[in-house]
């Protein structure tokens, strides 16, 4: 999902505006209660540590949702993270892509 002409094209074409969002650790059971279903169970404790103080409320992605409801633009991708919301720039293929071998 990116920022592109075409999708102002399609929103205006079917009034239907596609967004997306990219939560960062959000206290949910999901987060919370995977400790013992992991591969290695060192490793989710780990991961759990590191997550605890980054860990965001429900209602903190509750209302960048509501935000993005009202005011993003057709096609954007934002990521709430520690509270706050932030709209990324994702560059177009051409300008990041690097042929690495010809298949």
């Amino acid at each position: 999902m990116y920022n592109s002409p075409e999708d102002n094209v399609h929103f205006k074409a079917s009034g239907v505006r596609v967004i997306g969002i990219c939560p960062g650790p959000t206290e949910t059971n999901l987060m919370t209660c995977q400790q013992d279903k992991a591969l290695v169970p060192d490793w989710s404790i780990a991961a759990n540590m590191q997550f605890m103080e980054n860990f965001q409320k429900p209602e903190v992605v509750a209302k960048a949702i509501v935000y993005m409801i009202q005011y993003a633009t057709p096609g954007s991708l934002y990521v709430v993270e520690k509270g706050g919301l932030y709209n990324t720039n994702i560059p177009s293929i051409k300008k990041i892509r690097e042929r690495v071998i010809y298949v």
